[in-house]
Parts: C-alpha cells; structure tokens; sequence
C-alpha cells in the first residue's frame, strides 16, 4: 500500500477516501497515517493489534518518539528517525530497523517503512508508516545464532563421541570421538573414513545401523564394537538417527558414541535415565499411561491420576479399565465404544465428564495413540488425559457474557424509546394537573396516574441500568461510609426477623462510581437475600480489597490484574438451583410467584457493576444460603465534593429558548410548557434544522435545550459546541434518557452545560432551564 500511495498525490481528503481506507482495513500490515505534526490520524485494525491500544485513544499515542532507537536499543540521531527523514527529504524510508516501547511495557522489534503523501505542489502532508512486528523472527535467529553456537561448543566440548556422516563417509568429528578412536585429531579421523572402512565397524553391522536409521527420525541406541586406529576395539553404545530434509530425504546421519566397556558406568548412566523419567513423570500435570493391547495390562500411569480421578494409581494396575467407573453414566457408553475401537487400532480422542469420590465433577480431555515396535507392529497403546474442566468453566462464561451484552443492547434500546414516551406522558399530566376545574376525585385519579407513570419509570431506568446505558453521576467515596449510611434503612427494610451483620475494613476503600447506582445494587442484592429468606436468617455484608495477578484473573473470564474493591452479600436462605445460576442475571428471569418480582432485580445489579468496569461472582448451595461477591475498580483519589441537589422553585422568564428534540411529542409538551412559563420557544426536530433556526435568530436565542442523540449527523453535542464557539455566553441544557457511547467519551466539564435526565416533569424542566440561565451550573452529569 505504501507503493500505491508513493505514486502520486491523494485528493485532498487523503486516506479519508474510503476505497483507501477499505485497503488500509483489510491489510495484513499494520498501517499508520501521521500528519506533519508526527500525530496518528488513522490506523488500522492490524496496528491497533501491534500497539494493543484501542483506535479511540490511539492518536494520543507518541509513536515518533518511541521510534527512537534500533533492534540492539541504539539510539538515532534525531535527523535519522524515520519521520523526520520522510518529512525533510521527502523521500520514502524502506525496511529501517527499530525497536518501540508499547503502553504495556512490552518492548516490540519492527521494520518499519515509511512514505509521504504530498499535495500537489509536492509538500509533503502526511506520512504513512507500514509497520511488521519482527520481534519472534529476531529473536528466533538469535536462538538459532545462539543454537549453533551451542551446538559447536557441545559438539567440541562433549564428555561423549559426536558425529556426523552421509552414507559412504564421516563428514565430522568431534575432539573425543577421534581421541576415543585413537587419532590425534578430528581432521584425520575423518581423512581415513571410507565406504571401505565403513567407518570402524565390520560392514554388515554398519549397513544394518544404517538401514534402522532410515525407518525411523528418533534415534536408535544399539551396542557396537568399534576397532581403533592400532587395530584394538572396544564397546560402546551408539545412539544414531537420520537427519531428513523437508521432503523427507536423509540428509545426513548423526551419532553419539559412549564407551561402556565398564559396565559400572553403564549402570550408573542407567540409573541416571530413570530418574530423570521419575522427575517427569511425577510432575507433570496430564495423566501418561500406557497399556499392553493384547493383555491390555497397565504397565504405567502417572502420578497426576491420582490428583485427577482421586483414585490410586494402583487401583489403575489392579483392574485396567476400573477409570470407567468414575466416568459420568452419561457419557460412559460412548467412551467405552470409543476405546473398543482403539484396541483395534482405530482412533481415540474423547472430552467425557468424571464423578470424584467426593462428588465433584471434572470434564477430562482423553486421547489414546498406537505405539509400534521395531518391526513395526502395533503392540501398545498410550494416552495423555487433561484435566480441562476450568476450560471449559471460562468458555461457558463468555458465551453467557456476550449472551447478556445481547440482551442489555435490546433493553436500553426499549428504554430510550420508553423514556420518550414517559417524559410526554409526564408533561402531559402535568399540565391537566394545573387545571382549576379538576374534581377532588380527578386530582387523586391523576395522583395515581403519576404514580404508575413514576413506576414506569423506575422500570426503564432498571432496564438502562442493565443495558449499561443509564446516565452515571461519577463521585469518589468511601464504600464503607455508603453502607454505614444504609443500614438503617435496609434493617427497616428486611425486617426484624432477619439479623443484619455489616463487617466493614477498619480503613476507607475509596471507588469512583455513581453513589445511587451502588445503593441500589447494595438495596437489590438485599432485598433478593430477604426473599430468600422468607423464615428470617442471617445476612452479612462484607468491605474488603483484593488483589489480582494475572495467572489468578484466568479463574475468571472477566477479571482483570490490579487492586479492586470487594462487596460481599451473603445470607441463610434457601440457595440458588444450580440449573439457574447461569440465567439469574438475565433480565425477567424470575422463580418467584405472579406477582412477586420483575425479574429486574439482579439484572439491575449486573448492569450496573458492567457500566463500572467491574464484575459479580456467585457462590451458593441449596439448603445453606449464597455470597454476592461484586468487584469495582479501587481509586486512590481522595472523595469529591458532592453537587448541591436543585431544591429552589420552579420560576419561569422572559427569555428566548431554542428547544431540540426528534420525538414529536416530547417537544410539543416541552415547548408548551416553557411557553406557559413565559419563555419564548423556537423549535426544531433535528440538528440541521437547529442550525437553519440559529442561523435566523442567534441574537435573541439565550438558551439551547437539545436531546443528545437525534437522527442525523449532528448530535445534541456536536450542537452545542459549534453554537457555543459562536457565542460563548450561550447557555446550554443537555438531555437524555441514557449515556450513549458519545457522552461517555466526552463528560460534560464545560461550566455553561448542565444535563437533564429523562424522563423530566414539567417542574423538573422549568427548574433545570431557569437554573442554567441563572448561571448556577453546579449540577452537572460526570460519566466516568
């Protein structure tokens, strides 16, 4: 790609262009796009994977400066690194060697080449760098290099006789081969190898050895009687095997050559080898057997049966297929099957499910092999078992986390439509409730309208909240101090008959999170641990730390290494059935009676400590009781000041409001009621519309009221910032029923927004819109 783009100039738009960025997508190299200020305005899919930063934040990562020095971290001169010799010459740099420092710490070996972009006068606008990550095939040649260089230090240096030959004659020789054979160096060991000679060994044997070589690329260990130079011989033990070439042709062969003619030293070796077997055997952690097929005795199994199946391995010897008994009544036919085949030679590879002595249950990855002897006949079997239940434990939880991500994407997008629908509904009420000619059974008719609508309203914001896309008010604050906070609360709320035991950490465990958000996952995990308890019990809460490493977050598939705030809540109850436990999130799921739950409630909670970067750990038996263990990031930030709740009444004004908003009817109450307090009010649909509005009366607009996410290009956001850097004395009031992505990238920090959650009443937007012209933004919304 860096070719094509050195052949001419783009059009002004550059890598924009999308057939342009197609490519760069679709690239198998990692392509970056610098602009003449050496900052990263495009990358593609392959250079988000090189860098490991996420492409929303990688152009804030300082790429020409951490391209500062080569493959051995010698530094460049500055007028040498690769962009600034692009930028001064203008002249593409191909297959520079440099080494680049990523965010992780991890240090990456790359050839980089680079290209400009120039306009058409020829000034070079951009440079565009393809990067290869070299750092495996650098340092494999360094283990080569290092490879060979062992290899002529060992072959040099070995206690034991080494050689190399083709078929007719010695090709090396090492020092104590040639001085084990009598000669005074290995160049003339080698000078006296002939076909005639066949190389010190009477040539039927050496024709035989060969002949064993080339059936088989393991080597082959034989004894041989050699003869030396002044015609003596002696024993030694030979270890030989062919060397093949890729298509399977020898090469070569290579020898190690050991005298044994003491038979002490020979045992001593002996003893030597099974050792170092014994070592293997006992610490491996797969379980290595092998039986005889014809007996199909156990002539060895591995000490990891025993911490595997939780049998003896001598049980094992005693009856050879006594493993099947622990094996799942399910799945035992269907391995028993599998294995009558393998004992005539067929294939065995089975994953089957085990029953310990102690009732647990462990998923076992099995395979079988066909072991041949030297005439090539199948005369045993062998097998390597895996225990790989905690696999198979983190495969079932992402498939049940992409599941839930499902299910909260289809919830907050009902919620948002929802929200419109209250937020007019709301409105409405509230204008029919400003109406003097209501009866007293009218008024507590509406009462009672509002109350459904505000429980309506609760229920879309639990769906929000576990589609993670309810609005957060972010704050720094001791956990401790929240639940300490609660407790009164929650014992009125649980009732007598349940004994509320809270076991703070002595010391502040601090959490950046949205204080109400954690109350009502703290008030859910209660209230589900009451119901539980329907006979009263004991409930506990627990504040605690924890630390992950990253061999420890594999236990989890949504852990992650660092420090993390712990809140456990743990009760008596009744426990959960273990075929619920992977449904209990999901929202509507329920066990209870018509009547009793939404099925929201541990939803909620999963959707909020998601929206946190956190997560939730289930432990429960039936009969005993379950722990709600939830994990949030730990802040080392001291608490902020909490904002000042709007608690002035609701006046109206004078001034002129630009009200956006897409759905229809949301903006007819709106604008109705700002009108009936006293404000002027120009409406639009969308963000081009409000622009067509600002255009015509910017003078007298003091005010913008805009949704956040409408149709169209423009967002609410995109909005208000251009109006402002129009007129920096706008006022601007943002709203909307959920945290999009958007607001999440950019939290409100600009003093003259302030944000408006839906569903609003009519008070609640009065009071928002005269507390912005006021001036008093004190109140803003701070995702995280």
């Amino acid at each position: 790609m860096i070719n094509e783009l050195k052949r001419g100039n783009l059009r002004e738009n550059g890598i924009e262009d999308n057939l342009c960025g197609q490519i760069m997508e679709i690239s198998p190299v990692a392509i970056l796009v610098l602009d003449r200020e050496g900052r990263i305005t495009h990358v593609n899919a392959q250079a988000e994977r090189l860098l490991g930063i996420n492409r929303e934040r990688i152009t804030d990562f300082p790429f020409v400066d951490c391209l500062a020095t080569d493959h051995e971290g010698r530094p460049f001169p500055a007028d040498q690194r690769p962009f600034r010799q692009v930028m001064s010459t203008g002249r593409p740099v191909q297959d520079m060697h440099a080494a680049v420092q990523l965010p992780d710490g991890k240090r990456r070996l790359l050839t980089v080449s680079a290209a400009p972009v120039c306009d058409v006068s020829g000034r070079v606008e951009r440079v565009v760098f393809r990067l290869e990550d070299v750092t495996e095939r650098v340092e494999a040649e360094k283990d080569r290099r290092k490879s060979e260089e062992n290899f002529r230090s060992i072959f040099a240096n070995a206690p034991v006789g080494i050689y190399q030959s083709t078929a007719q004659r010695l090709v090396s020789v090492n020092p104590v081969l040639a001085q084990m054979f009598g000669y005074g160096s290995p160049e003339e060991m080698v000078a006296s190898s002939t076909e005639a000679s066949s190389f010190f060994v009477h040539p039927e044997q050496r024709v035989e050895m060969v002949r064993e070589a080339m059936n088989t690329d393991a080597f082959g260990s034989r004894e041989v009687e050699y003869r030396r130079k002044d015609g003596t011989t002696f024993f030694a033990s030979l270890r030989m095997r062919a060397v093949r070439d890729e298509a399977g042709g020898v090469q070569l062969f290579e020898g190690f050559v050991e005298d044994i003619t003491g038979q002490k030293h020979a045992a001593e070796k002996l003893r030597e080898s099974e050792e170092k077997f014994r070592q293997l055997a006992e610490n491996i952690q797969k379980v290595f057997w092998i039986c005889d097929r014809k007996t199909t005795k156990m002539l060895y199994v591995s000490p990891a049966y025993e911490k595997i199946w939780g049998l003896s391995c001598q049980s094992l010897y005693d009856r050879p297929f006594s493993f099947l008994d622990a094996i799942h009544p399910e799945d035992r036919p269907r391995v028993a099957a599998s294995l009558e085949r393998h004992r005539g030679g067929g294939k065995y590879e089975e994953k089957y499910r085990i029953v310990r002595p102690d009732g647990s249950i462990r998923w076992i990855h099995d395979r079988g092999f066909v072991v041949r002897n030297d005439r090539g006949e199948f005369y045993r079997r062998a097998g390597l078992a895996e225990d790989i239940t905690q696999r198979r434990l983190l495969e079932a939880e992402f498939l049940q986390s992409q599941k839930m991500e499902a299910i909260g994407h289809l919830a907050g997008g009902v919620a948002h439509d929802f929200n419109n629908i209250l937020a007019a509904s709301l409105m409405h009420l509230g204008l029919l409730q400003q109406s003097p000619q209501l009866t007293m059974g009218a008024k507590e008719s509406l009462k009672e309208v509002e109350k459904e609508i505000m429980r309506a309203s609760k229920l879309t914001r639990q769906l929000l909240l576990f589609g993670r896309r309810q609005a957060a008010n972010m704050g720094v604050f001791d956990l401790n101090t929240l639940i300490n906070e609660l407790l009164k609360m929650l014992r009125r709320l649980l009732g007598e008959n349940i004994e509320v035991l809270f076991k703070g950490s002595g010391k502040p465990i601090f959490v950046r999170a949205d204080a109400g958000m954690i109350e009502q996952v703290v008030m859910n995990l209660c209230i589900n641990a009451r119901d539980a308890m329907p006979r009263g019990g004991k409930l506990t809460i627990t504040i605690a730390t924890a630390h992950f490493s990253e061999p420890t977050t594999k236990l989890n598939s949504n852990a992650r290494p660092g420090r993390f705030a712990c809140l456990t809540v743990a009760d008596t109850g009744c426990g959960i059935d273990p075929a619920y436990l992977e449904r209990i999130f999901e929202p509507f799921f329920t066990t209870k009676g018509v009547g009793q739950g939404s099925g929201l409630g541990l939803a909620t909670v999963y959707g909020i400590i998601k929206q946190h970067e956190g997560w939730v750990e289930v432990e429960s038996t039936v009969g005993k009781g379950s722990s709600f263990r939830v994990y949030l990031p730990g802040s080392s930030r001291v608490p902020d000041v909490g904002a000042i709740p709007m608690s002035e009444e609701a006046r109206g004004g004078s001034e002129t409001i630009l009200l956006v908003e897409d759905d229809l009817s949301v903006r007819r109450m709106a604008a109705l009621s700002l009108r009936k307090s006293g404000y002027g009010v120009l409406e639009a649909a969308n963000g081009a519309e409000a622009l067509k509005v600002w255009e015509r009366d910017r003078q007298k607009i003091d005010l913008l009221v805009t949704d956040m996410v409408m149709p169209g290009e423009l967002t609410g956001r995109d909005v208000a910032e251009r109006l402002l850097k129009e007129k920096p004395s706008l006022k601007v009031v943002l709203s909307s029923g959920y945290s999009d992505d958007l607001v999440e990238a950019q939290p409100l920090d600009d003093a003259r927004m302030v944000f408006l959650p839906k569903p609003y009443s009519n008070v609640n937007l009065a009071r928002t819109v005269r507390r912005s012209l006021d001036g008093k933004s004190n109140h803003h919304f701070q995702p995280k």
